[in-house]
């Protein structure tokens, strides 16, 4: 099956650099991240389905409540 999609020159272009660099086509390139994301997306929504709000909460209360070090901090609001 074939589909005619638009996408922007920009994105275009630097699809087929890294086609390219892959040694794929562009063809290639799109469907197969597109199918990535595809199965990315469906493995969030099949996790989120599994998750427990109680079983979350009991897990945050394990964890101790300490100021995070220095280099983990965010930078304070001003």
């Amino acid at each position: 099956m074939s589909r005619e999609i638009s996408i922007p020159d920009d994105i275009f272009v630097r699809a087929e650099r890294h086609a390219a660099q892959q040694q794929l086509t562009v063809d290639d390139l799109i469907s197969t991240a597109l199918s990535e994301h595809i199965a990315g997306t469906e493995y969030i929504r099949r996790r989120g389905e599994r998750a427990n709000l109680a079983k979350f909460r009991e897990t945050l209360a394990l964890i101790p409540d300490v100021r995070p070090e220095p280099q983990d901090r965010l930078p304070e609001a001003e």
